[in-house]
């Protein structure tokens, strides 16, 4: 299947944003979260330090340590359809969350726009969950699938 079809058809969704006013409730859910923001930045943080240490010798690009927020963990494999499959077996949702801008809808005049590096990596990169719910242990069961499965692949390239 085409992967930008694939693409469309899982991740693209048309968002319409309505400046409106709060309701109480919806002020004192915010204020909740504001005043946990640093716990969920720094658990957010800790589960990607776990990525970094846990999959910095597999064959992928990962992230720059640097003062993200990290709302989002993207990697970069040649195995990105594989990977994201073999993980949704073992129940991890994974994204594939960049889509290059000039070849969205609203910037389609840029289409014929040749961008090298954006045209190479946006096919092989996978979002790794992350967010302020996940827990240590759950990092570490999707650090390990994921080392498994390029085990995996090892194993049936040397069988081959």
């Amino acid at each position: 299947e085409n992967i930008e079809e694939l693409y469309q058809k899982t991740n693209l969704r048309r968002v319409t944003i309505v400046p409106r006013k709060m309701n109480a409730l919806q002020k004192s859910a915010l204020l909740y979260q504001l005043n946990r923001l640093g716990n969920i930045l720094g658990t957010q943080k800790k589960i990607a330090q776990i990525y970094a240490r846990e999959l910095k010798d597999l064959p992928l690009i990962l992230p720059r340590e640097n003062n993200s927020s990290f709302s989002y963990f993207p990697i970069i494999t040649d195995y990105r359809y594989q990977l994201s499959k073999y993980l949704s077996k073992k129940g991890i949702e994974t994204q594939w969350t960049f889509f290059p801008l000039h070849m969205q809808e609203k910037y389609s005049k840029y289409r014929k726009t040749t961008l090298m590096n954006t045209s190479k990596y946006w096919k092989k990169e996978l979002s790794l969950p992350i967010g302020p719910k996940m827990s240590i242990l759950e990092a570490k069961f999707v650090a390990e699938e994921i080392k498994q499965f390029f085990l995996n692949r090892t194993m049936n390239q040397d069988e081959k």
